[in-house]
């Protein structure tokens, strides 16, 4: 390493895998919650599914529970995302001083997979993860509630 923007990069570079897996797992502590008050018998299950999975799961119940609406944006910024995150996986990443672009990268199994950015270009790629992780973190009760409120007995059930 010889320049403070490369050192930055990598940081960015790991805070995003790092934040993108927290992602991840509380997609899957949600769907946790979500199928055991459906009373799947193996709701744990969710942990080890692919990131792809779980989010096709969560708007599959967002529709399903009539909340759609408040994940259709959170749905597409999380697709970005994973686009980016497969990028970084599988992709090998350069740094080129002293361009102005110094970030490059090259993932030929991924439709669009070249590019570079500068660290700030590329410190904004995690901001916007974070955004968005933040946003599922809030929208997230209102998918478990209406699973829950379906899952529970109206008192009129249990006392006729």
């Amino acid at each position: 390493m010889n320049t403070e923007g490369e050192i930055e990069f990598l940081r960015t570079y790991k805070d995003f895998i790092y934040h993108f897996n927290m992602l991840d797992r509380n997609i899957g502590y949600s769907l946790r919650y979500c199928s055991s008050k459906k009373g799947d018998p193996n709701p744990q299950k969710w942990h080890s599914k692919t990131f792809d999975s779980k989010v096709k799961k969560v708007i599959y119940l967002a529709k399903e529970y009539d909340v759609y609406d408040i994940f259709s944006d959170w749905h597409a910024q999380v697709q970005d995302c994973r686009y980016l995150r497969n990028t970084l996986s599988h992709g090998s990443w350069e740094w080129k001083w002293p361009l102005p672009k110094p970030i490059h990268f090259h993932a030929p199994e991924i439709k669009d997979g070249k590019g570079q950015f500068t660290t700030k270009e590329f410190r904004e790629k995690f901001i916007y993860l974070k955004c968005v992780a933040e946003t599922f973190g809030t929208i997230r009760t209102q998918l478990e509630t209406a699973v829950e409120k379906a899952a529970k007995p109206v008192d009129s059930e249990l006392h006729p």
